[in-house]
């Protein structure tokens, strides 16, 4: 598997990849609103497999920390250790900035905590959310993770 930045003429299987995740998500939470639409300020990784996108992440790096969202993985692709890989590959782009830590934040209800603390990361702190709604739960909790980097 080879990761590497993502370039424009991934968007049509990012976009495919990101929809099967999100749509997934969204049996169990759902935006609000979608409020303003904003420039996005972060980078992005995909990992290939036979020259196919198979998983995406996006990134920020802050004066403190690099921080993820939006991981995704091809449906037929999970647990295979992509999203481990391209964490590992956000690890190496944090310790070569001299950041001590990847963070991110994630809605407990998807089952994704236990996820990541598999993969190594802590938790940090958790709070009811007021961003997202749910059919299925009263309330939504964001929890805030975060793994060193040595």
């Amino acid at each position: 598997m080879k990761i590497r930045p993502s370039k424009p003429e991934d968007c049509q299987q990012i976009s495919e990849i990101v929809s099967s995740a999100t749509e997934q998500l969204r049996k169990i939470y759902r935006p609000k609103s979608s409020g303003p639409h904003k420039i996005n300020e972060f980078s992005s990784i995909v990992s290939l497999a036979n020259g196919s996108i198979t998983g995406y992440v996006e990134y920020k790096l802050t004066e403190s920390c690099l921080y993820f969202q939006g991981l995704a993985v091809k449906l037929e692709q999970r647990n295979k250790g992509i999203a481990t890989q391209l964490i590992q590959y956000l690890a190496k782009l944090a310790k070569d900035k001299d950041l001590k830590s990847i963070e991110l934040a994630t809605i407990e209800e998807t089952g994704n905590v236990a996820v990541f603390q598999n993969i190594g990361f802590c938790i940090t702190s958790k709070e009811i959310t007021e961003q997202f709604i749910s059919d299925a739960h009263d309330s939504l909790y964001k929890v805030y993770m975060r793994m060193k980097i040595e």
